[in-house]
């Protein structure tokens, strides 16, 4: 039986991996990828983990995700965690396009006011909330949660990755 889920706990500082829901040797193939970066497809899901071997630039990553998605025609999720901001964020590309958006950390808000700067406004098919001292962020076309559910935080996105059947955890990244 295949378990599901996000199973990162205590962050080791900054990190991006990227899960591909395609075929290793697709990846392998199309060269799109590159070379000082793992991929792990031990877990019982349909889902490849890409991470890297060494120090790294996470917008490569960034862009990785989408491209993987648009050129191999597959679902693709990114996770970046920022130690320093303790932001969390997922995307989820489905051909090429981003088709949801779960993010949350510190909320900085009143400190941006103070300095004059405007704080992040919902956009269209998002849902913004603030609520002990933490900001909270959810975009879908599709899907409309709570807000209690989005302030869930971990637990909202390990539902997100058993939805998807999808799992992430230390034993399929790099370290």
């Amino acid at each position: 039986m295949s378990t599901y889920g996000f199973k990162l706990d205590e962050f080791p500082g900054n990190f991006t991996v990227v899960l591909a829901k395609i075929e290793k040797t697709k990846v392998l193939d199309s060269k799109i990828c590159p070379k000082d970066y793992t991929l792990n497809d031990e877990q019982q899901t349909k889902w490849i983990v890409i991470s890297p071997t060494d120090s790294y630039d996470p917008y490569v990553l960034d862009e990785l995700a989408e491209k993987l998605s648009e050129q191999l025609n597959c679902s693709c999720i990114r996770i970046k965690f920022g130690d320093a901001s303790g932001h969390l964020e997922y995307i989820l590309y489905s051909n090429g396009k981003v088709t949801e958006e779960y993010c949350f950390g510190v909320d900085y808000s009143e400190e941006m006011e103070e300095y004059g700067q405007s704080p992040r406004e919902a956009k269209a098919n998002e849902t913004l909330v603030r609520a002990d001292g933490y900001e909270y962020v959810y975009f879908s076309e599709g899907q409309h949660p709570s807000e209690s559910e989005i302030k869930g935080g971990m637990e909202f996105l390990n539902q997100i990755f058993i939805k998807h059947q999808a799992e992430i955890s230390w034993d399929y990244c790099y370290q």
